[in-house]
């Protein structure tokens, strides 16, 4: 999921050993480069107000049903869609009833289930007759959907309010979840949208909600009437002809018009910040107000973004959940649809959308203060280490995630991985030598060409700060990471590093005993220089595992054993190293370089050597 010739773009315990090595990840997650420094203090305190990470609160539901159902409820068929009496007892002791089940599609599989509560008339709960409850079981880190709703909140757009929420089934801790408030129209009239427009989701399972021609001949099949409950489908007709009959010079006059401008570009640049790509076709809401006569683009669906990818070449689940990781596509990422595209391709609404993530980025402010660098380092890694402390204890009580509590400290430092790497190759997506095309804004899963084309070699020479900051060492042109370099000496002073990064090859050189087909297929070369003084540095490498054609594993194909090897001009050196093997990314600590040295790196799974 990372650097290929054949470039082809693709969305889409031990309680106490368990809590050191989560303390040990999160501790990892440093900030990314030196330029940020002067606006640290800025946007963590953006970060802090935006998120509320001071009051990230963990509220506690209690249900009570017949022991038997209980039983039954997360062991059921994933077909099954029958449904349990239940009862909530709310905060105040009341009793409330209805009736509970599975929902989701793809997580009914997993052990914990998503579950839904749908209450009898006239009864609510936090002013509401359903309620979601979303298991999180597709995020090891608990955080995607909460970290990309919180920025839908930071933007101003609609969307539901959140709280994690222990539940407890006949006092019987079953876990923590996610209550996500249901969207209705009572949602929109709080955002003074009025409670009576027409509202549409497309179907998740039929991949058609993308306003393209052969998707209009089945609009009841495709999509989903809220609001009114009825079966007139033709405002999303009119507005699918609307769409397709614009030309792209005018469209930013027609969006105008009919669109809540600003829910749109906010929608391309959520989904751009965390690579959500399939979001075009069916994961999102469409609500047009009353109050406004606009059509409004509300977000869903987040918790298979932030790095995550599906393989196309594996089957059903596998190609959905493995362990596959991204962070560069490009903005045109995902599923075709013309309200994407057009927006994309209007010079004057891309100039919108540039701003906008310029902004988020943290380079040019345009907009509110308070969201200026909402996605730069610092702000997020605020965000990423404040909620995974308040959730690490949960985790390791949860019954069913209380095993995998090793695999949260991974997760959480994977999502702080491709926050870096995200961020540096969007910033020289915007601001670099070679500037995103919005020509170019119509996705070809198949025969996009990468920007530029790509060599066989990538370099990169850079300042690194002596602040004790990780500084992202991105190719130009590309902004693929070469390396993630720290000085961890106390001189203060900056220093100089070639960095060389030889991909997709077989090492030429390797250490003796080791088969260089089962390494990783990729060299490293990094070369000090700054004169005079020698360096100590801890170092980050990555390799590629887009899929399972498209990676660098070596014959091996055993990650967590992987082992970093340096030779420094006259042996090999065997490295203490740490792997995470959902970012693809290699680290070691306290390394010492000398000036004008060109070290060169391999790595290699330990179980193969002789």
């Amino acid at each position: 999921m990372k650097l290929s010739i054949d470039f082809i773009y693709r969305p889409a315990g031990i309680v106490v050993l368990s809590r050191v090595l989560v303390l040990f990840f999160l501790s990892m997650a440093v900030h990314a480069d030196e330029r940020w420094t002067a606006d640290k203090a800025s946007m963590v305190k953006n970060a802090e107000e935006q998120t509320g990470l001071s009051r990230i609160s963990i509220g506690t539901l209690h249900l009570k049903m017949r022991p038997i159902d209980a039983d039954v409820l997360f062991r059921k068929d994933p077909h099954d869609k029958s449904s349990f009496a239940v009862s909530i007892v709310d905060d105040t002791g009341e009793i409330l009833k209805g009736r509970i089940k599975v929902s989701g599609s793809f997580t009914r599989r997993f052990p914990k289930k998503s579950i839904s509560i749908k209450l009898e008339n006239g009864q609510l709960w936090k002013g509401q007759q359903k309620a979601s409850l979303d298991a999180m079981a597709t995020d090891g880190s608990m955080q995607r959907e909460w970290l990309a709703w919180q920025l839908v909140h930071a933007l101003g757009m609609p969307g539901p309010e959140l709280q994690y929420v222990r539940v407890y089934i006949n006092n019987r801790y079953s876990g923590l979840f996610m209550h996500t408030e249901w969207l209705d129209t009572g949602v929109m009239a709080r955002y003074r949208l009025g409670a009576d427009g027409q509202f549409f989701h497309p179907s998740d399972s039929q991949f058609c909600g993308d306003f393209l021609p052969h998707s209009k001949k089945n609009l009841k099949d495709c999509w989903f009437k809220l609001s009114p409950r009825d079966k007139d489908f033709s405002p999303l007709q009119t507005l699918m002809d609307e769409i397709a009959q614009t030309p792209i010079k005018a469209f930013h006059e027609y969006l105008e018009t009919h669109f809540d401008v600003d829910s749109v570009i906010n929608w391309l640049a959520l989904n751009v910040l965390t690579s959500n790509g399939d979001t075009y076709n069916k994961n999102y809401f469409l609500y047009r107000s009353t109050v406004t006569g606009k059509w409004v683009v509300i977000p869903w669906d987040y918790d298979l973004s932030f790095g995550r990818n599906w393989d196309a070449y594996l089957p059903f689940p596998e190609n959905i959940l493995n362990d596959n990781f991204q962070y560069f596509y490009p903005p045109e990422l995902g599923a075709p649809n013309p309200l994407k595209e057009k927006t994309l391709r209007n010079p004057a609404l891309n100039q919108l959308f540039t701003e906008r993530m310029l902004h988020l980025l943290g380079e040019e402010q345009h907009g509110a203060e308070a969201t200026f660098g909402w996605f730069s380092p610092q702000a997020m890694q605020e965000r990423i280490n404040s909620t995974a402390s308040r959730l690490q204890p949960e985790r390791i009580d949860d019954p069913y995630l209380k095993d995998s509590a090793i695999d949260f400290a991974q997760e959480t430092e994977s999502l702080w991985h491709y926050v870096q790497r995200r961020h540096a190759y969007l910033r020289e997506i915007f601001t670099g030598v070679v500037p995103w095309n919005p020509e170019l804004a119509i996705w070809n899963p198949v025969d996009a060409p990468p920007r530029p084309a790509l060599s066989v070699s990538l370099f990169a020479s850079q300042q690194v700060s002596g602040n004790g900051q990780y500084a992202i060492i991105a190719a130009p042109a590309y902004g693929y990471l070469l390396a993630a370099i720290k000085l961890k000496d106390n001189n203060g002073e900056a220093a100089k590093f070639n960095v060389e990064s030889d991909i997709k090859h077989t090492p030429a050189i390797f250490p003796p005993g080791y088969d260089p087909a089962s390494c990783i297929q990729r060299s490293w070369f990094i070369t000090l220089r700054t004169p005079f003084t020698s360096r100590v540095m801890d170092l980050q490498l990555d390799y590629l595992q887009e899929d399972s054609r498209r990676q660098e594993l070596g014959s091996g194909g055993i990650e967590q054993n992987l082992t970093l090897w340096v030779l420094d001009g006259q042996r090999w050196h065997k490295l203490k190293t740490q792997v995470n093997p959902l970012s693809n990314v290699i680290s070691t600590q306290n390394m010492t370089i000398n000036p004008s040295q060109m070290l060169r790196f391999v790595a290699c799974p330990e179980s193969t050597e002789s």
